[in-house]
């Protein structure tokens, strides 16, 4: 059994009122080359720096940026910031910025904790305690309270919002991501992120039937039918289709991949380009094993013990990969997660 961490009680958090503030664009410290982190700089403060910039031109130019060299990495600075005063990284931010995160204050917040125990504590706590529960640096850096305090005050927030005919629960997945963000973002950001990606961006993903997760499966097989034909048939002939072997990377949207140190790459590049290219990214992962996979007569043995996981070179064989799919493709593969119902459907 894997090891696990003792429940502690969950105390109020300790932020202080004034150290939140509306504006995502703040002055931050990189850890990358100087001539990185200017022109990182320039792009993240356009607006601020040129009012006459459209927004939606300063916003694509940072996607651009992004997707080609990433972020620049979170120095110890930051991480000190982050754990000491509650000061989100600007790695964080800048996933605010990406997925169109609504500010939430503190006192909105406090509020949302006050209400105690959601819906789904039980659920959320079980989870929280398993939590990348073998990784002593994480356990350092995310205390299991931190976690069960931002879900609950996600679904109690969702709840609120939910219409007549929607059904807010918290689902396995959601904590893998939670932990991820919570290593770059504040409680109060980390709590505005979750809420963009279930309300915006991943809404079929983060729901109790799973729908988009499901499709998410199906697709990743249509692509690994089409970029290595061998490798598929070889799975099927072990009846290993990507609802088996994929299932928990796209419903924690890749954060399940260690170390946690290219899993923060990963969400750059999602946040960035689009959450649906995990489904490309699962490919890529695929493909990656192909060697161990053919040498093992148990290959789902190698799922199991993944090797540690490559962002960098993970992205450029996605992209690689999306450049073999037709356009009508594509599109499945961009409207899945707010889709499900069409996609395959549409595939052709």
């Amino acid at each position: 059994a894997s090891p696990s961490r003792p429940r502690p009680s969950l105390p109020t958090p300790t932020l202080p009122p004034g150290g939140w503030s509306r504006r995502l664009l703040m002055n931050s410290h990189f850890s990358n080359e100087q001539d990185n982190d200017e022109t990182f700089e320039q792009i993240l403060y356009a607006p601020t720096n040129n009012p006459a910039l459209p927004i939606s031109h300063a916003l694509e130019k940072l996607r651009e940026e992004i997707v080609l060299k990433g972020i620049p990495a979170t120095s110890q600075e930051e991480e000190y910031l982050l754990r000491v005063e509650s000061k989100s990284t600007t790695r964080g931010k800048t996933w605010k910025i990406l997925l169109g995160a609504h500010e939430i204050t503190f006192q909105e917040y406090m509020d949302l904790v006050a209400l105690g125990q959601s819906s789904s504590h039980s659920k959320i706590e079980d989870d929280a305690f398993r939590t990348f529960a073998s990784d002593s640096e994480f356990c350092a850096r995310v205390q299991q309270c931190k976690l069960v305090r931002v879900l609950n005050a996600v679904i109690h927030q969702a709840e609120r919002k939910r219409s007549r005919d929607q059904v807010v629960v918290y689902v396995q997945g959601m904590n893998a991501i939670c932990g991820i963000v919570l290593l770059e973002l504040n409680e109060i950001d980390a709590t505005a992120l979750l809420l963009a990606l279930l309300e915006k961006h991943c809404p079929l993903y983060l729901n109790s039937t799973l729908d988009s997760v499901y499709i998410g499966c199906m697709l990743v097989d249509q692509v690994l039918h089409i970029v290595d034909v061998d490798l598929f048939k070889f799975l099927s002939k072990f009846k290993l289709s990507g609802q088996i072997y994929c299932f928990p990377w796209l419903l924690s949207l890749g954060s399940c991949w260690s170390p946690h140190s290219e899993a923060v790459k990963l969400f750059d590049f999602l946040f960035a380009k689009g959450v649906h290219w995990i489904v490309m990214c699962s490919v890529a992962r695929v493909v990656s094993l192909r060697a161990d996979l053919f040498a093992s007569d148990r290959p789902m043995k190698v799922f199991q013990k993944l090797p540690p996981y490559d962002a960098t070179e993970n992205i450029c064989e996605a992209k690689l990969f999306w450049s073999k799919l037709s356009s009508q493709q594509q599109k499945v593969i961009e409207k899945h997660p707010y889709d499900a119902c069409s996609a395959m459907e549409d595939w052709e």
